[in-house]
C-alpha cells in the first residue's frame, strides 16, 4: 500500500496532543510527540511494542514476548533484554506501560494511538455517508491520511503482524470506498475519476471501484468509457476467478447502455 505521506505536525491538526507522546503503526512503527517523529529502537524492540500494541490493556506474559523474538532457542539473557526493551519504551512514551510480575500491559486510546483513530474515525463516518456526506468525507480523508505506508512495514514477516496488516488494509479500502461513495453524493464526479482509474486497475476484483469509476465517467458524458472499464473487469474477473461480474455490475451495465436517469441521482448506489 502507498498511503499518502503525513508530517508530525498532521496528527496534531487532527486532534493529537502535543503534550503527550503518540504511537504510529500505519507505517514504520514510530512515536511523535512536540511535532517530532522517531523510530522505536532496533527490530526487536520493535517488536516488543507491536506485541503490547496488539494487546492492548490485557497483560502479554513476557515468557509469550521471549518466543516472538527468539522462538524455541532464547538466549540465557531474554528476559533481562526484554525488560530492558520495554524500558526503554516507557521511557519514551510515559507511564502507559505497566508490569504485573507475570507480564506488561499497554494501554493506549484514539488519543495516543494512530490504529485506534484511524477506527475510531472511520467507524464514526459511516453512520453519516447518507445523511451528511460532506461530515463523512472530511471524517474519512482526516482518518486516510494518518496513512503512512504499509502498517507495522519492516516487521511483517511475524505472521500476528503480517494478519493484522491485511486487515488494516481491508479497512482502509473499505473506508475509501465510502469515501468516494459520498463524495459521488457530492457530485464530485469529475476530479474522482482520476482517483478511481488507479484503483480499478490496481484492485479490479474489487468490483465497487469498478462501478464507482463506470458511474464518475458516465456522469462525465464517457458512456464508452465506463462501458471499456466493464469489459476489462469482466476479463479479469474470468481470467482471474474464472467467474464473470456479479449481477448488480452487469445491471449497472445496462443501465449505461440504457442511459438511465437513475444514475443522474447523486444517491445512486454504485454497488
Amino acid at each position: 500500500m502507498n498511503g499518502p505521506g503525513t508530517d508530525a505536525g498532521q496528527f496534531v491538526r487532527d486532534g493529537w496532543s502535543p503534550d503527550h507522546p503518540a504511537v504510529l503503526a500505519l507505517g514504520p512503527l514510530a512515536i511523535t510527540f512536540h511535532g517530532m517523529t522517531s523510530r522505536v529502537g532496533g527490530p526487536q524492540q520493535q517488536l516488543v511494542l507491536a506485541f503490547l500494541l496488539q494487546a492492548s490493556g490485557i497483560s502479554v506474559p513476557i515468557e509469550r514476548i521471549i518466543d516472538g523474538l527468539w522462538g524455541i532457542d532464547p538466549p540465557t539473557s531474554a528476559r533481562g533484554t526484554v525488560h530492558a526493551y520495554v524500558s526503554n519504551i516507557r521511557r519514551a512514551l510515559g507511564d502507559v506501560i505497566q508490569w504485573d510480575g507475570n507480564g506488561y500491559t499497554l494501554q493506549v486510546t484514539p488519543d495516543n494511538f494512530d490504529v485506534l483513530r484511524f477506527e475510531a474515525l472511520v467507524s464514526s463516518a459511516r453512520v453519516l455517508v447518507e445523511g451528511d456526506p460532506a461530515r463523512a468525507v472530511g471524517m474519512i480523508r482526516s482518518a486516510l491520511a494518518l496513512w503512512r505506508g504499509d502498517p507495522y512495514a519492516g516487521l511483517l514477516d511475524c505472521p500476528t503482524l503480517h494478519g493484522e496488516a491485511v486487515r488494516l488494509e481491508e479497512l482502509r479500502l473499505c473506508a475509501l470506498g465510502d469515501c468516494i461513495d459520498a463524495e459521488l453524493r457530492l457530485g464530485k464526479h469529475r476530479i474522482l475519476v482520476a482517483e478511481l482509474e488507479p484503483l480499478a486497475a490496481d484492485h479490479g476484483l474489487r468490483e465497487r471501484f469498478v462501478a464507482q469509476l463506470m458511474v464518475a465517467l458516465y456522469r462525465c458524458g464517457r458512456q464508452a468509457d465506463a462501458l471499456d472499464v466493464y469489459r476489462r473487469a469482466s476479463e479479469l474477473l474470468e481470467n482471474e476467478l474464472g467467474l464473470g461480474p456479479s449481477q448488480s455490475l452487469r445491471r449497472l451495465r445496462e443501465q449505461i447502455l440504457a442511459q438511465s436517469l437513475a444514475l443522474t441521482d447523486p444517491g445512486y448506489p454504485p454497488i
